[in-house]
């Protein structure tokens, strides 16, 4: 799978006459985000995330960006202005399935775009300078983690000034190989292949990429009502039996536990489960997918892959996230 983010932050100073500063500026990608992104997508949000507060994941609840003057010692100033999603917008069309090919692969993702904004205001008499913007994602119970960040010129706002600032995000999942109908909008499409597993879903329309992609960026009380992605969560909390009411929001509850099973056969195996072929009536050619586990529900999460297996070799499937911005 393959993550491409291209952003960038705009910011304008004026004062009721003319305009101060007026910068737009792409940025770099917070190596902590691509880790996150990285940990999600795989291992899911309870592996050992260093980077984090208390070293645990949600999804956000508040968007938020931090100027900061790094020029001031001995401590930096900064200031946080709460973000507002300003525009939503997602790159596909809703599908039937009635198409899809016994093998899902005509139905597949090849890529997926979204894009996004946020902005907020400033009108306040605050007077302050800085040369680092940055957007961040606050969690419920966990603290706030890093998405975006740029430097410039030092910047001054003054009492009588005003500031606007807003982050534009080309957001672009590319599958190569995971398991994603674009635009899937039954959430009875089953494919029909039993697996011994308790937990199993073999539901074809909860398209987790995405819905774990656009949870790091959009909290959920910011998703648009008539989107795809509002759709799709609300799909996959009704499959977990989580409730929509009720006090913090739903999202809270969820548990991105990453790829738990691959299966071969009607067999799901634990991920960290070598597997080999002993016997030599045995074919070296086995077909395998991997599952994906939240809150103990398992999804399909790959096509089937062929795969050529040496006799008495031990073989773990591996699954690689390549992260790029632009």
């Amino acid at each position: 799978m393959k993550v491409t983010i291209d952003s960038r932050f705009k910011v304008e100073v004026r004062n009721k006459k003319i305009i101060l500063h007026k910068i737009e500026k792409h940025n770099m990608i917070s190596p902590q985000y691509q880790d996150l992104l990285n940990a999600l997508l795989t291992s899911g949000s309870s592996s050992n995330m260093n980077f984090l507060p208390q070293g645990k994941y949600q999804p956000p609840s508040q968007m938020y960006f931090f100027l900061e003057n790094t020029n001031q010692q001995p401590v930096p100033t900064s200031v946080r202005l709460q973000a507002t999603l300003q525009s939503f917008n997602e790159d596909f069309s809703t599908m039937s399935t009635s198409s899809c090919s016994p093998t899902l692969g005509s139905c597949n993702l090849q890529y997926v775009t979204f894009t996004l904004k946020y902005t907020a205001v400033d009108e306040s008499s605050n007077s302050y300078s800085f040369n680092l913007m940055q957007l961040f994602g606050n969690m419920p119970s966990y603290g706030a983690y890093s998405i975006a960040l740029t430097q410039t010129n030092t910047i001054t706002k003054n009492s009588n000034d005003f500031l606007s600032l807003s982050w534009d995000a080309t957001v672009t999942i590319e599958s190569s190989g995971i398991f994603y109908i674009p635009g899937c909008s039954d959430p009875t499409f089953k494919m029909n292949y039993p697996v011994n597993l308790n937990g199993y879903q073999p539901l074809l329309c909860i398209n987790l990429p995405y819905i774990i992609v656009a949870l790091t960026l959009i909290p959920y009380n910011l998703i648009p009502q008539n989107s795809f992605l509002y759709n799709q969560v609300n799909n996959l909390l009704q499959i977990l039996g989580i409730s929509s009411s009720g006090a913090g929001l739903p999202t809270e509850q969820l548990d991105f536990q990453g790829v738990q099973y691959y299966v071969i056969g009607n067999t799901a195996y634990p991920i960290n489960q070598p597997y080999s072929i002993t016997n030599t009536q045995q074919s070296n050619i086995i077909y395998i997918f991997l599952l994906y586990g939240v809150n103990n529900n398992y999804f399909i999460y790959t096509l089937a892959q062929t795969q050529y297996l040496n006799y008495n070799t031990q073989y773990v499937p591996k699954l690689t996230i390549n992260f790029t911005t632009e």
